[in-house]
């Protein structure tokens, strides 16, 4: 499995080292193996340095807290490995058609987030017209002026193509 430093995944991004190391410790908590004492950097898997990026794209690209950010990880994560939406995950559907693309609507309610996950099936013309089947997995009812998109295969894709060889 690949593994990497922090410094080495910060080049990777092309990220402030700092920035980098800071989301790391807010969004997987402190690495007791590897602390300033011990001398030995601390080394992320593919799915952490994912969810490191995915936390600092929702506080840096999206604006939300970081608080929020670690609240909105911690909802979708088990949805995310589910569709195969991390890193080394496979895509479970029951036997349905797999989307092209996927993006998460996230809205703030006065109990906390409410999400619709929105999965592109297949797009093209009809007469003109654009067209596009999905499915929506989540809330039916959002807000679409009041949701923030998360463009989630857009964000894995980029991820995945700057993984080195």
């Amino acid at each position: 499995m690949t593994s990497f430093s922090n410094n080495r995944w910060a080049a990777i991004f092309g990220i402030n080292p700092a920035r980098w190391k800071r989301w790391c410790r807010e969004f997987l908590g402190h690495d007791p193996a590897a602390g300033l004492q011990s001398g030995k950097a601390r080394k992320l898997n593919l799915e952490n340095a994912f969810i490191v990026l995915l936390g600092g794209h929702l506080v840096s690209g999206l604006k939300f807290t970081i608080p929020d950010a670690k609240t909105i990880i911690q909802d979708i994560l088990d949805w995310l490995r589910l569709r195969a939406l991390m890193p080394g995950n496979e895509y479970n559907n029951s036997g349905g058609e797999k989307p092209i693309e996927w993006e998460i609507r996230i809205e703030r309610r006065s109990n906390g987030f409410a999400y619709q996950m929105k999965g592109v099936l297949a797009v093209g013309q009809q007469g003109g017209a654009h067209i596009a089947n999905f499915i929506l997995d989540g809330e039916k009812q959002i807000n679409e002026l009041q949701a923030i998109t998360l463009h989630i295969s857009a964000l894995l894709r980029l991820f995945l193509g700057r993984i080195p060889g």
